[in-house]
Formats: structure tokens, C-alpha cells, sequence
């Protein structure tokens, strides 16, 4: 093998996927005497699959979901169920706290309840009905709280009563361009004080 007079050597970053390169030669050498040397990818087992928690199917990344599920809604009553979807490791004891607001009145469900433990079976849900003679100006709140001395989570979801949700201020990118070296990053967002 005339390993020691070519300086070419290809090397695949994984089987099949790269093009193979050739690496730049300092000596020139007769393309007779060149070897060609090929060094296979190393196979790499696939990942385990991972069976999906409780919490996969909302994309939630916390340990703890609370929402809100309607299941009856117009101009004067309300059945709804407060969802608690948990990971079954947080073994952690939780207080779910309801706060009605004005002009509403709570006809079912309790508005503080500690928690059971974690069900494999699903989430825990509690019903709640409200009425009222004409649309809240404040929402309906769901806040679940737990804490021990190593940590605490912390939920808590809105019922808005079928009123538009407020508008986010979104800033406009109305300044001067933003140049880095060379770099055109787009117009810059004035701050206004």
C-alpha cells in the first residue's frame, strides 16, 4: 500500500448522507501512485422510543397543565370543568382555587379543593356551573398551587365569558437598519421611554 506517499483521504460523516472529500494535497503526486483510503461511518442504533406522558399531546413542558373545558356556554349560564392533566411522578399535594368574578354566581362546585393524587387514568377534572344576568367584566379563574421545601408548580387558566382576548402590543420594526460587521440584520425597534 503506498499509504505514506498520498496525502487523500475520504471520509464519510455518516453512511450514505455526506459526499465524500477529498482532502487537499501538499506534494504533487502522480495520479497512478495515489491511494484512496475509505473509512465507513460508524452505525448508530436508533433512539428507544419513549412512551409519550400525560402532558405529550398539549406540548406542555412543565410537570402540570390547568385549562378550562366548556361544556355549556350562553348569555346567562355556564357549565364548565376545570382540568388538571399532571405527570404521575408529581406526587406533590395541590389546592385548586376557583375565583369568580362580579356579577357572576357559582350554582356548582366547590371554590377551593385539595387535590387527589395522580391518576394513571387521566386528568382530574372538577364541574363547575355559574350564572349570571349579563357578561362578567372580569374572567373566570382556575389556579392549582403546590409546594414542598424542595419545589412548587403553579397553574392557572381563564374563562373569558366569550369576550375577545386583549391584544398583545407588537413592536414595528420602524428604525434604522442594524449593520454589524457587514451584516445587514434588518431595521432595528425604536425604545421610547
Amino acid at each position: 500500500m503506498r499509504l505514506a506517499k498520498s496525502t487523500f483521504f475520504v471520509l464519510l460523516a455518516s453512511a450514505g448522507c455526506v459526499e465524500p472529500r477529498v482532502a487537499p494535497t501538499t506534494a504533487t503526486v502522480p495520479s497512478s501512485e495515489r491511494t484512496l483510503v475509505v473509512v465507513p461511518a460508524t452505525p448508530v442504533a436508533p433512539a428507544p422510543a419513549v412512551a409519550p406522558t400525560p402532558l405529550a399531546s398539549s406540548g406542555a413542558g412543565a410537570p402540570m397543565h390547568v385549562s378550562w373545558v366548556v361544556d355549556r356556554f350562553d348569555g346567562h349560564r355556564a357549565s364548565l370543568r376545570a382540568r388538571v392533566e399532571r405527570v404521575p411522578s408529581l406526587a406533590l399535594p395541590l389546592m385548586l382555587t376557583v375565583t369568580v368574578p362580579p356579577g357572576a354566581a357559582l350554582v356548582v362546585g366547590s371554590r377551593s379543593v385539595s387535590l387527589p393524587p395522580p391518576s394513571p387514568n387521566g386528568p382530574t377534572e372538577f364541574t363547575y356551573e355559574l350564572t349570571y344576568a349579563s357578561t362578567p367584566s372580569e374572567d373566570l379563574l382556575v389556579a392549582v398551587d403546590g409546594e414542598s421545601e424542595a419545589m412548587g408548580v403553579h397553574g392557572r387558566a381563564s374563562f373569558r365569558f366569550g369576550r375577545a382576548e386583549p391584544e398583545t402590543p407588537v413592536a414595528l420594526p420602524t428604525g434604522p437598519s442594524l449593520i454589524l460587521n457587514g451584516r445587514n440584520f434588518g431595521p432595528s425597534v425604536p425604545v421610547t421611554q
